[in-house]
């Protein structure tokens, strides 16, 4: 049973029928990313409208019972007693 090699030439096993042709379809296959990127962004929320999804959040967790009070603080300094407590004695061993 014999093995079949696959080889890239320029000869007549190319899908284009010229280089430039082949070129083109590159650009037009990008060209179409590029649209479906910029329809997908003007899709997407705006910014008051992702706000309000947070303030709706927020809104939810508090409802439920949850501690939202270190909510959108870097997390350097809302870590828990207990964390920082831990994290320090780690450094210390």
């Amino acid at each position: 049973m014999g093995q079949t090699r696959l080889t890239i030439d320029d000869g007549e096993n190319n899908a284009f029928s010229d280089k430039f042709k082949g070129q083109q379809a590159v650009f037009f296959i990008g060209r179409a990313f590029s649209i479906i990127g910029g329809l997908i962004t003007d899709a997407s929320p705006k910014s008051g409208e992702l706000e309000n999804e947070d303030d709706a959040w927020r809104a939810y967790l508090v409802a439920n019972g949850l501690d939202v009070s270190e909510m959108g603080r870097p997390i350097e300094t809302s870590w828990s007693t207990t964390v920082k407590q831990a994290l320090e004695a780690a450094e210390r061993e």
